[in-house]
């Protein structure tokens, strides 16, 4: 019994550690973000280098 109560207080230990924020997440969200906007970026200025959208 006194080995599982070990177990638990370890577990429980290791839960409360407090732990970095996740950075690589950040990093890849913002790429992720970057390389959208550009690309759309992309398709709305050469939309409006050709003269915009053609009429319906």
């Amino acid at each position: 019994m006194a080995d599982d109560n070990d177990q638990v207080k370890a577990v429980e230990d290791e839960e409360n550690e407090p732990h970095e924020p996740p950075r690589g997440t950040l990093l890849i969200m913002i790429g992720y973000l970057l390389v959208t906007i550009t690309l759309w970026m992309q398709a709305y200025l050469t939309l409006l280098h050709n003269g915009g959208l053609p009429p319906l």
